[in-house]
């Protein structure tokens, strides 16, 4: 680990990897699903490209599931990727929740490892908590985890478009809110009246 330049977001994903976890950097891509190469790509920050560095700019995507594999606080790395576009904590723990759910299906067909993922347990805890806490609320409260789930799922989507569309939802939220409490303030005053 010393021997090479690391980002930022490389030094946290690799004192992880290497410090805390103990495992090879193949192991660390394996359970983030990309390839050892690219792992190492985003920790340095570059690749050769015909003898030259060529910086690399790994998408929150990548980011959050390297963090979902050492076992790092997602928003931490985003953190300190200092992305262009910077997306919400909100966001950033929404998508990892995702990546968990998808990776405890394609990366570990056999069930989820019990690593501690940021202190909440396994994967396989960490969905039934969020199918609780999703069917513990209203429909309405069920309905916007839906939402935000069907967003994330699309892969069509590049992590950026499904940033901005997140924020458009949450612009929407925050709209329909203001106009409830007008609504509630209006029919308030007229029952008192």
């Amino acid at each position: 680990m010393a021997d090479r330049q690391l980002t930022p977001h490389g030094e946290i994903l690799e004192r992880a990897r290497d410090e805390v976890l103990h495992i090879s950097a193949r192991e660390a891509a394996r359970r983030a699903d990309i390839s050892e190469s690219r792992w190492r790509q985003v920790v340095t920050g570059q690749y050769k490209a015909s003898g030259k560095s060529v910086p690399v700019k790994p998408t929150l995507r990548v980011l959050v599931a390297m963090s979902v594999a050492v076992d790092v606080d997602p928003w931490e790395v985003v953190e300190a990727a200092r992305l262009d576009k910077a997306p919400t904590r909100e966001i950033v723990q929404q998508l990892a929740q995702h990546i968990r759910s998808e990776l405890a299906h394609t990366v570990y067909p056999e069930g989820a490892p019990s690593t501690s993922v940021v202190g909440t347990g396994n994967v396989s805890a960490l969905a039934q908590t969020a199918v609780a806490s999703a069917t513990a609320g209203d429909a309405t409260v069920q309905a916007v985890d839906e939402e935000i789930a069907v967003v994330l799922a699309d892969q069509r989507l590049s992590d950026e478009t499904k940033v901005e569309i997140i924020g458009l939802i949450r612009a929407r939220r925050q709209r329909d809110l203001e106009e409830t409490r007008r609504i509630v303030q209006m029919m308030g005053d007229a029952t008192a009246g």
